[in-house]
């Protein structure tokens, strides 16, 4: 199976994200609030399709920690195509510009 990432944009729109939060990666990892995804799960299955790779975990309080996330082998190739076809995916999916 081929990483396709139009499919997996158009996944990351249905869900409710905005593929921009995902920039963030550019310069350091981050957990899944930080990248704007609603649940770790998600972050998950992008780690399942190569666009993120586990990083760590980082304690949040004394309880709770939560899952670094960083790029993954497929990262450059969704970015490329996202800054290439922007302005195409977020007028199609009712995105602001």
């Amino acid at each position: 199976m081929s990483f396709r990432p139009r499919d997996t944009l158009r996944k990351l729109v249905d869900a409710g994200i905005d593929p921009d939060s995902l920039l963030i990666l550019e310069k350091k990892k981050a957990d899944y609030l930080e990248l704007g995804l609603p649940r770790q799960g998600i972050a998950k299955s992008l780690a399942l399709e190569g666009v993120l790779k586990f990083e760590g975990r980082r304690r949040i309080n004394y309880h709770k920690y939560h899952n670094e996330w960083g790029r993954g082998i497929y990262y450059p190739m969704l970015m490329d195509h996202y800054k290439q076809n922007r302005e195409e995916l977020r007028r199609a999916c009712g995105l602001p510009l």
